[in-house]
């Protein structure tokens, strides 16, 4: 396994936010998963998660809506995340 992938669990584990809360994230659109193996299990890019987690949160704080955060994911980000690989 490439070394900068990680499991949904792991991803919890390193970043504090608990695992309910990854998963309605996944469900919503704003996390998404690299890799998955024939078991299943999903692989997440830690460096793109990590930074997508921090983003996501400071928005919530701000009171920016679900659709407002995947929008600002998809436009803003992306271009950020893609110079991190």
């Amino acid at each position: 396994m490439e070394k900068n992938l990680i499991t949904i669990e792991k991803l919890s584990e390193t970043s504090g936010t608990p695992l309910k809360i990854l998963s309605s994230y996944v469900r919503k659109g704003f996390l998404s998963w690299e890799k998955q193996n024939s078991d299943g299990t999903r692989y997440y890019n830690k460096n793109e998660a990590l930074k997508r987690l921090e983003e996501i949160k400071r928005l919530e704080k701000e009171g920016f809506t679900s659709k407002e955060i995947k929008e600002f994911l998809s436009k803003y980000l992306f271009k950020f995340i893609k110079d991190l690989k």
